[in-house]
């Protein structure tokens, strides 16, 4: 996906090709679903798809965390 993602891009920005070809690819880059882009996968917690307040280290919320962290530390 990142691969057409970007391949679609590159048509866009291209000016030497028919704005004809260079208007279906942007049609087609518009059409995608926002989860192909890079930015919008790294980033997110796994457990709850949260963008904001992420651990990289474990890819989680730090809500997500702390309520982890709880549950094991209490057993």
């Amino acid at each position: 996906m990142q691969l057409s993602r970007q391949a679609l891009r590159y048509i866009t920005r291209n000016t030497t090709l028919p704005q004809r070809a260079r208007a279906q690819a942007q049609l087609q880059l518009s059409q995608m679903h926002c989860y192909t882009r890079s930015t919008q996968i790294n980033n997110r917690c796994i457990e709850g798809g949260k963008s904001r307040g992420v651990f990289k280290d474990f890819r989680m919320a730090r809500v997500r965390y702390n309520r982890h962290h709880i549950a094991v530390v209490d057993y």
